[in-house]
């Protein structure tokens, strides 16, 4: 402590104040500042807190197949996804990984033919077509692994006389090469997961092998359409703020673990092998907090939903922010937004939906 003759008491405002001029691990406020700023010289154990990150979310954009019936009618073993019934399993799948099928939409606004052949709507109340991501990966999502770390490549001379040796860097740390991602989910009843991946694969095969075919203007362009892109935000403790965020370039599964439901011991009553689903995901680069991906992440949502591409671009729009201490009451309900100036991850709801109107009713009453 210091000298009780030059130690003024007058000075002391806080109890914070009193902790930086009388011991040696000082302020508490200013920890942080401290560690930053200067040597710890007297190699105390300063009070800084640790960093505690939540895991985040995980969100897969939906691929853009072509399951139109006439496509679909190419091959038996889709034949399940002309379902008649809008709330059964297999149209739930069929719509997620069509989105278009959810719209009225005609060939002729997609290629400027008037005589183009119109689709005819399909639509399943088990999914918000206006979500851009696939709802049951994020929330089902148990682990993941696999993600490249950053290295930079270098060169090493070879050894002179007495093996002296130099090195400098020699190379990209940008993520352009391929891997695979290894993610589990949890199985839940109806299986969706694992129809959506045996969907999902044999449409990749159909269209390779030439039998089914992408959307017309998917051919013109010369893209693929089964490719999603998987997002990675890191949450802070509060869950409210992006501390980190990454990215595929793209992706697309490579298995369906269906072999395991055939297996047999007449020891155990259930198959305890098919809670847990193990897929492989093939990526292309890998990309991590780059400004740009806040933007992107936001125009996933804005593609799907016209009035979030309305509000990002300050045009009249029907979205409503969720109050962050109303978000437990509308789980499950609202699009993702990445604020671009502080990165608060805000969720946004359709002021038309019957959720957000029983919301407003319960707390008006």
């Amino acid at each position: 402590m210091a000298d009780n003759k030059n130690f003024n008491m007058n000075n002391i405002k806080t109890l914070d104040d009193f902790q930086a001029k009388t011991q040696s691990t000082g302020s508490i406020d200013k920890a942080l500042g401290n560690t930053l700023y200067g040597i710890n010289h007297e190699q105390v154990k300063a009070i800084v807190p640790e960093n505690r990150d939540t895991y985040g979310l995980t969100f897969f954009t939906r691929p853009q197949l072509n399951l139109q019936d006439s496509n679909i009618r190419k091959d038996r073993r889709f034949y399940n996804l002309l379902n008649t019934r809008t709330d059964s399993i297999h149209t739930y799948i069929r719509c997620l990984l069509d989105p278009r099928l959810g719209y009225n939409h005609s060939l002729s606004k997609i290629i400027g033919d008037k005589d183009a052949p119109s689709q005819e709507q399909v639509s399943s109340p088990l999914l918000d077509n206006k979500m851009g991501f696939i709802p049951v990966f994020t929330n089902t999502i148990k682990t993941m692994s696999g993600w490249p770390d950053v290295v930079m490549p270098s060169f090493v001379s070879k050894p002179g006389i007495y093996k002296e040796q130099w090195a400098i860097a020699d190379g990209s740390t940008e993520i352009f090469d391929a891997f695979d991602l290894s993610v589990s989910f949890k199985n839940i009843k109806n299986e969706p997961i694992s129809n959506i991946l045996i969907t999902w694969l044999r449409y990749m095969y159909l269209v390779f092998e030439g039998t089914m075919g992408p959307y017309i203007d998917y051919i013109t362009a010369n893209e693929i359409d089964y490719n999603t892109r998987i997002y990675r935000l890191v949450l802070d403790e509060s869950k409210r703020y992006v501390k980190k965020i990454a990215a595929t370039g793209a992706s697309f599964p490579l298995n369906d673990p269906t072999g395991k439901d055939f297996d047999f011991n007449d020891a155990i009553k259930y198959n305890d092998q098919t809670k847990t689903i193990n897929v492989r995901f093939k990526c292309l680069g890998a990309i991590y907090n780059d400004p740009i991906l806040y933007k992107e992440f936001n125009e996933v949502s804005a593609i799907f939903n016209p009035d979030v591409r309305n509000m990002l671009e300050d045009k009249p729009h029907n979205l409503e922010q969720i109050p962050y201490d109303l978000l437990h009451l509308l789980n499950h309900r609202g699009y993702p937004i990445i604020d671009l100036n502080t990165y608060e991850l805000k969720w946004y709801i359709d002021k038309g939906s019957e959720s957000y109107k029983q919301l407003i009713k319960l707390y008006k009453d």
